[in-house]
C-alpha cells in the first residue's frame, strides 16, 4: 500500500525535517506507483508546529467512473 509506505517514509525521517522535506498538499505519483491520475496527499491537521505531529497521508484514484480515497493518519514523535 502506497500511503503505507509513505507514512513509514516520513517516520523516518528526521522530526526536523519532515515538513520541509514532506510538505503539505497533493503530488502525482509515478504510473508504476499508482494508477494514471491517481494523487496522494499529505496533510498536518494540527498545525506543523506541534510535538507529537499528526499526519495524514491519503490516496485518491477513480475506480469504474467512482472515487476512492484510502487516509491513513498517525502521530509523529521527536526522538
Amino acid at each position: 500500500n502506497i500511503a503505507r509506505a509513505k507514512i513509514e517514509e516520513i517516520k523516518s525521517t528526521s522530526f526536523e525535517l519532515i515538513t520541509t522535506y514532506f510538505p503539505e498538499g497533493e503530488y502525482y505519483i509515478d504510473s508504476q506507483s499508482l494508477p494514471d491520475g491517481a494523487t496522494l496527499g499529505i496533510s498536518y491537521p494540527d498545525g506543523i508546529e506541534v510535538n507529537p505531529l499528526a499526519t495524514s497521508v491519503s490516496v485518491s484514484w477513480q475506480e469504474n467512473e467512482n472515487s476512492r480515497t484510502i487516509q491513513l493518519v498517525t502521530l509523529v514523535t521527536s526522538q
